[in-house]
């Protein structure tokens, strides 16, 4: 390796501890004109799309970032992408973890029309490598499926917001089917949904309860809760068969039915707070009030959660006049 070369390695990894130091050190403001000189130096020997370049512009990148320049760090994040793209191929896992790092900027920076071709970009590949039916599939669809639901939050126009949540849910049901075909079980009844299929009734529900659509909203909200209660009941249902005894398989197994009581009070919350929008206001109170109860099971009264559904419940009471049954939460 050159003098140049191991000066200007050195240089950047210098300047990165220099950045991570903060504005109080001597060299901070030598940050930058020392990493764009160490930069031209590697650019200048190597070329442009070298590999060499891989962990330079990975360093650049995270100062960028400390520094909050978003325009910069977008661009030096499509730079890696060319480079790894040249040096591995266009199907190599490195790239798509790439992309999936460069969409996270371009969400973060609300360029949400970029991060949808490039997600409609690895949608079209996956299915062109694995087929339409394997489950990879349905992990982008969901990421498209979120990233058009913060788009629409952020979109003032009325109608183009009912069209572009109307447009989500083909996609889910698509995702759906997948989950069906992937996941079902012989003695199951065709169509029958499965644990699988929880993120897609949440989001489902979530679409349909911003459309006004209360019938499919509780519906698959509904479906989603009882799949995870189902989990729960599963969950404590083995525990109970472990000897304590045993110690691994018992802590495994008590670790499972906390993951699952957090999972159906997280459910249990978004049907009450569905509930809720629609003025069902008795249901609300139901579905926050099993959430309470599993909660403070599994963390304890004093959690910040269980505090915020406590005041959530205060609020539903207060609304229905139930001074007293409010007062008693606190």
């Amino acid at each position: 390796m050159s003098y140049p070369q191991v000066f200007a390695r050195c240089t950047v990894g210098l300047a990165n501890l220099y950045d991570i130091r903060g504005p109080a050190g001597k060299r901070y403001k030598q940050v930058m004109p020392d990493l764009n000189r160490s930069l031209s130096t590697i650019v200048r020997i190597y070329g442009r799309q070298h590999a060499m370049l891989y962990h330079f512009l990975q360093t650049y990148e995270s100062v960028c970032e400390r520094r909050c320049m978003p325009q910069h760090v977008r661009f030096l994040q499509e730079w890696i992408i060319e480079i790894l793209t040249i040096n591995l191929g266009q199907n190599s896992d490195h790239v798509d973890t790439a992309k999936i790092r460069l969409i996270t900027i371009l969400i973060k920076n609300e360029d949400f029309q970029r991060a949808r071709a490039l997600l409609d970009e690895q949608l079209a590949r996956k299915e062109a490598v694995y087929g339409n039916t394997d489950e990879r599939i349905s992990q982008i669809i969901l990421e498209i499926v979120d990233l058009e639901m913060l788009a629409a939050e952020r979109n003032q126009n009325e109608q183009q917001v009912k069209n572009a949540l109307s447009n989500v849910i083909p996609l889910l049901q698509r995702s759906l089917s997948i989950k069906l075909k992937v996941h079902s079980q012989p003695r199951e009844s065709e169509g029958a949904f499965n644990l699988a299929c929880c993120p897609e009734l949440k989001r489902l529900a979530r679409v349909h309860s911003l459309l006004l659509d209360w019938k499919n909203c509780e519906y698959h909200i509904s479906r989603a809760v009882e799949l995870l209660a189902g989990q729960l009941k599963g969950a404590r249902d083995a525990f109970a068969r472990i000897s304590p005894h045993q110690q691994q398989l018992y802590e495994s197994a008590g670790a499972e039915v906390r993951m699952a009581a957090l999972e159906l009070a997280h459910g249990l919350r978004l049907q009450g707070s569905f509930m809720a929008e629609k003025g069902s206001l008795p249901s609300a109170c139901e579905a926050y009030q099993r959430a309470h109860a599993l909660l403070q099971g599994e963390l304890g009264g004093e959690h910040p959660q269980c505090e915020a559904i406590r005041a959530t419940l205060a609020s539903l009471h207060r609304a229905q006049k139930a001074y007293t049954q409010a007062q008693k939460l606190f």
